[in-house]
């Protein structure tokens, strides 16, 4: 089928607000870019508060210039539909990869670092206004770390991310975005800052490294501290004395 001047080849991925395409610009050869087209689901109930999020999350990937970030060409409304261009990454999500079994712990570990350091980029990235953006993702989970066949590590979706910047249009910051078993206890109080994507990127190690969920948090302090201690001797036991540190 075809979207304004793209032609798609194939699904990617589809989820509560949109669908993700494989697509090239009509008329340029086979050796032409391939490109990612998230494109959003029509219907009253994502009509406004998605095209706003949409929006703001093209804003903010064109502001990020990262190799572990995935790279946005435009946002554009094809035939009634808002949509985000974007780069064509060939390659597999982590939740695809470990679904073929545990990462070992040295690429597991560069991998992880890879999407810290992006992190750590688009926090700290000055706007265009002079100040910090302090963008915190706010959804990492392994189906939004994609790895391609080159090596390359890229961090997706930053449809519910939050940072201070202008334009705004989406209020993200009155629910409790993100996927529950990669939430930091804080989340739940309505808290997010870098702290709860630092505790969503260990959630993700424990993942790729054990081969399976962590499990999801409790907001209560007691709770919590057990339900950790249950955490660090499954770990350990995937792991081995070799893994301790």
């Amino acid at each position: 089928m075809n979207l304004g001047q793209y032609q798609v080849v194939e699904t990617l991925g589809s989820g509560g607000f949109g669908t993700v395409y494989k697509a090239r610009k009509l008329g340029q050869d086979s050796s032409g870019r391939w490109f990612a087209l998230k494109v959003l689901t029509l219907g009253e109930e994502v009509a406004v508060d998605g095209q706003a999020r949409l929006r703001d999350e093209a804003r903010l990937l064109q502001r990020l210039d990262h190799p572990s970030i995935v790279k946005v060409e435009e946002v554009v409304c094809l035939e009634g539909r808002w949509t985000l261009v974007m780069e064509y990454l060939h390659g597999a999500n982590l939740t695809e990869i470990v679904g073929r079994g545990p990462i070992g712990l040295a690429v597991a570990l560069n991998i992880v670092a890879q999407v810290a350091d992006a992190l750590h980029y688009a926090f700290n990235l000055v706007g265009e206004e002079g100040n910090i953006l302090k963008m915190v993702h706010r959804d990492i989970k392994p189906s939004n770390v994609l790895v391609t066949t080159s090596g390359a590590v890229k961090v997706l979706d930053f449809g519910v991310a939050r940072a201070d910047f202008s334009g705004r249009e989406s209020d993200t910051g009155v629910h409790v975005l993100g996927s529950m078993h990669y939430l930091a206890p804080e989340r739940f109080e309505g808290e997010s800052g870098p702290e709860s994507d630092i505790y969503s990127l260990g959630v993700v190690l424990f993942e790729i490294l054990v081969g399976e969920r962590m499990g999801r948090c409790a907001p209560n302090s007691r709770r919590h501290d057990a339900f950790l201690q249950t955490v660090r001797k499954r770990l350990l036991d995937a792991l081995g004395g070799a893994g301790a540190g």
